[in-house]
């Protein structure tokens, strides 16, 4: 009697255990309409899910938002400079459609921020981005410009007080000054720019 119990007990289990395992069900059809069954157990969710998210390295503002996607019904932890203590958390019903987003993300002027999303079987993964906030304008110092030459050629010297992209144009027109000038025509010139790591060199060539 205890053996034959011992059994039943065992055959429930094994029972019980195939029912929480997900199935895969495969058949074929021969030329006759004879149906072969094949069941195979299906092995854990052991891949982490992806984060798929960009944040600029440089940013003007002291706030930003951040969004992305990773897998459905993951929960997604937001940490901000801090990485014992989340800022944000989005749980598993906030991402189920796999796409997040985080609203008015303050920072400081140095930054370190971590996305950590865990999926419903338990794996996780992170991305980390480093951000740096500069909310003032460059500064920049033009040497001393004719208001009038003779020379064909233009050169503009100065400094700038940060690496930056300068952008520098021409306006082309009458010789005398008009009330109004329109239609002017604007030309991109030549600039030249060198780093010493404190301040910029800058040359400026203008052909007039």
């Amino acid at each position: 009697m205890k053996t034959s119990a011992s059994r039943q007990v065992l055959a429930l289990f094994l029972i019980a255990m195939t029912m929480m395992l997900p199935i895969n069900v495969a058949f074929a059809l021969d030329t006759g309409n004879n149906k072969t069954n094949d069941t195979a157990p299906q092995g854990p969710d052991i891949t982490a899910p992806q984060i798929n998210a960009s944040i600029s390295r440089f940013v003007n503002s002291n706030t930003i938002a951040i969004s992305g996607s990773t897998e459905k019904f993951s929960s997604l932890r937001l940490y901000v400079n801090d990485m014992n203590a989340p800022a944000r958390i989005l749980d598993s019903n906030e991402v189920s459609s796999g796409s997040f987003q985080f609203l008015n993300v303050r920072l400081q002027k140095e930054n370190v921020i971590k996305l950590h999303a865990t999926d419903l079987a338990g794996n996780s993964n992170e991305t980390t981005f480093r951000v740096s906030v500069d909310t003032e304008k460059p500064e920049i110092i033009f040497d001393s410009i004719p208001s009038t030459t003779t020379r064909k050629n233009l050169t503009i010297v100065g400094t700038v007080d940060e690496p930056v992209t300068l952008r520098f144009f021409l306006a082309e027109g009458s010789q005398s000054r008009p009330a109004k000038v329109p239609g002017l025509k604007q030309m991109p010139a030549a600039i030249q720019l060198s780093w010493n790591g404190t301040r910029a060199k800058i040359r400026i060539s203008a052909i007039i």
